[in-house]
């Protein structure tokens, strides 16, 4: 008569885990992929992504973002064009978020000249003028249509124009 031993074998640290604490969520797995990623990363290193083109660019921004905040680093990205995202890992205290030319900085409009004054005046351009009495009655309130200023000598609201005659439902005739 023939006995038959049993396999057995030593469970992997992973498999312990799972046991333990059950299969990891796929958002969890996707993290500790980009914090394995960035791992390689120090402070003051530059990194390319080439996109993948079933993933957003955004998606991986965030998650490239996510993953720096969980190292305690702080992550700048610069603008390219097509498939690739390219970033420098920075110190968290660093604050020259603008200085060569930062993803939503680089490309705003800036003021004409060199001195202050002319700087006060190029901003003063784009500020709104208060509405005087004398001035005209209505004032572009951004897109869409103008609102009226009424001064105080309006005490009664204006009339409301005769509009367009509503619908009056034909009454049904009774059948004989």
């Amino acid at each position: 008569m023939e006995v038959r031993m049993p396999s057995i074998r030593k469970l992997s640290p992973d498999e312990v885990h799972e046991r333990k604490h059950g299969k990891p969520s796929q958002r969890s797995v996707v993290s500790r992929e980009y914090d394995t990623m960035l791992g390689q990363f120090d402070i003051g290193d530059w990194g390319e992504v080439v996109v993948d083109p079933s993933e957003k660019r955004l998606t991986i921004r965030n998650r490239l973002q996510s993953a720096a905040e969980r190292k305690d680093v702080k992550i700048r990205f610069f603008r390219t064009q097509g498939p690739v995202i390219r970033f420098e890992v920075q110190s968290p205290s660093s604050n020259d978020e603008g200085a060569d030319g930062d993803d939503d900085e680089e490309y705003l409009p800036q003021p004409e000249g060199d001195s202050a004054s002319q700087d006060d005046e190029a901003e003063a351009v784009f500020l709104p003028a208060p509405a005087t009495q004398g001035e005209e009655a209505t004032q572009k309130r951004g897109p869409g249509r103008p609102r009226k200023v009424r001064s105080d000598d309006d005490d009664e609201p204006a009339p409301k124009k005769p509009g367009r005659p509503r619908r009056v439902p034909a009454e049904p005739v009774a059948a004989e």
